[in-house]
């Protein structure tokens, strides 16, 4: 007897084994790269926003950095601010009365204050004293970026002009510096001393002071960063 013929497995709904040599379909391919774009594509945005604010950071904290070393080095110069007695003229010739010049001709970075402090630092017999001197803070622009940078100036001891000067940077990176001028009324100047005081009235110094400083890096959300702090005078001795 002749057995009757068998079906082939594929018609009888079982799946015929795959040949160890059949590869993917042009389907499977698109869509495997399909995947594997939208993972990279999700990796990559994942990492250059870690990358923003590591470098954020990193610029904010010396931005900030600099800015602490620059307000309390003006803190303590401003406090230890003195004048010279008015009936003192080669002192009055001398112009180491305080004077301040704030956005000159509206340029952000033409500013310009001096005056005599005690808070400078000298040598006696090997000794570190405090001594009465003439500091400067102005504001050099760098030619290239149009930047600024805020610098100290230690002009030496009183009476002794721009001999032994010495100049600091307190910070750079500056789109705007302002100093601000406060009577004993309250009322706000740009330069001092104001035109309104009587001429022996410009050899003191102002009640307080306000120093804003405005730099180029900015925020996440856009916005400049601006540091403000405001210094109330004692009232200036004579040396």
């Amino acid at each position: 007897m002749i057995p009757a013929p068998t079906a082939p497995a594929a018609d009888r709904g079982v799946p015929a084994p795959l040949s160890a040599g059949r590869g993917f379909t042009l389907l499977e391919v698109l869509v495997a790269m399909a995947i594997f774009a939208v993972v990279a594509a999700l990796a990559y945005s994942s990492y250059a926003g870690i990358m923003t604010a590591i470098n954020y950071t990193r610029t904010e904290t010396g931005v900030y950095s600099q800015v602490a070393v620059a307000l309390q080095r003006i803190r303590e110069d401003l406090l230890s601010a003195m004048v010279l007695d008015p009936a003192d003229p080669e002192g009055l010739r001398g112009r180491e009365f305080f004077q301040g010049e704030s956005t000159i001709d509206d340029d952000p970075l033409r500013t310009e204050v001096h005056f005599r402090t005690m808070a400078r630092l000298g040598l006696d017999d090997g000794k570190q004293i405090r001594e009465s001197g003439m500091v400067r803070y102005h504001v050099a622009r760098n030619g290239t970026t149009g930047l600024g940078s805020l610098i100290r100036r230690d002009q030496g001891a009183a009476g002794a002009g721009n001999s032994g000067a010495v100049d600091g940077v307190l910070c750079d990176g500056l789109q705007e510096a302002r100093f601000r001028f406060f009577d004993d009324e309250g009322e706000g100047y740009r330069s001092w001393p104001p035109p309104n005081l009587a001429e022996d009235e410009k050899t003191g110094v102002p009640a307080a002071v306000e120093v804003t400083l405005l730099f180029a890096a900015e925020r996440p959300d856009g916005e400049p960063m601006i540091f403000r702090s405001a210094v109330a005078l004692p009232p200036a001795t004579y040396p």
